[in-house]
């Protein structure tokens, strides 16, 4: 089992050998993203190495919003192709696939009413 994240959205991946079929929370990925570009972004490791009729992907996500979890599965994804195909890495390190995106929820600060938002500033 491969494990992606982004932001809050975290993706559990099963790849196996098969015919091309991907599910996403036991949902075609038509079902389950509205999004065209979702899809696209969820299949694009896939389809860059020309191998979507290669692997049955079966994927569970929680968390985050529907464009997170579609890069969440692409990060899974881009980890469990490197380990089957090592010349992989040669394509999917440029185009930064390999990368954990590290942008995070900035905590909220103790007398703010956000994490960096300030009260109203009175002079007088």
């Amino acid at each position: 089992m491969l494990v992606g994240k982004k932001k809050r959205a975290v993706a559990r991946v099963i790849l196996s050998r098969g015919n091309g079929v991907f599910w996403v929370n036991n949902k075609d990925i038509k079902d389950y993203f509205s999004k065209e570009n979702d899809r696209i972004v969820s299949r694009e490791t896939l389809s860059i190495l020309s191998i979507s009729k290669v692997f049955n992907v079966r994927s569970f996500v929680k968390g985050g919003g529907l464009s997170s979890q579609a890069y969440a599965i692409r990060s899974a994804l881009c980890k469990g192709i490197q380990e089957n195909y090592i010349r992989s890495r040669f394509i999917l390190k440029p185009l930064k696939y390999l990368r954990r995106d590290c942008k995070i929820k900035e905590r909220k600060k103790t007398g703010k009413p956000k994490a960096r938002k300030s009260f109203q500033f009175s002079k007088r």
